[in-house]
């Protein structure tokens, strides 16, 4: 058997991962072309399916079930989900297409300056 894995588009935060249909995880998509790499490995050795779907901020929630106004004055994310987010945003402000580096260290500078201040109350 063989991956799918499609190239993520701009507007993509991370990637999804699915093993024969079942949710396997989530990577950053600043590491598209590893996962790539490893869902091709995998899927071949196992004789699996593999897809890995890019997704936008907007479709990671929708995932959840979850829309952007149901999180606004959420004080307690679960930390595995606030630090992959957080992680995921300090890799794309290192990204080599200024646009996207811009875009990310404004929205980490953010979340940062929320927690901080969350942190302090």
């Amino acid at each position: 058997m063989r991956a799918i894995c499609p190239k993520p588009g701009t507007d993509d935060l991370c990637l999804l991962a699915f093993v024969n249909g079942q949710r396997a995880g989530h990577f950053p998509v600043t590491r598209w072309r590893e996962v790539a790499d490893w869902a091709d490995l995998f899927a071949m050795r196992h004789k699996v399916e593999v897809k890995i779907l890019p997704v936008t901020g907007r479709e990671y929630l929708g995932f959840h079930n979850l829309r952007w106004q149901d999180l606004q004055g959420v004080g307690n994310p679960s930390v595995p989900d606030l630090l992959f987010a957080l992680n995921n945003l300090r890799e794309l402000a290192n990204d080599p297409d200024p646009v996207q580096a811009r875009r990310a260290a404004r929205l980490l500078a953010k979340a940062e300056a929320q927690a901080y201040s969350e942190s302090r109350s």
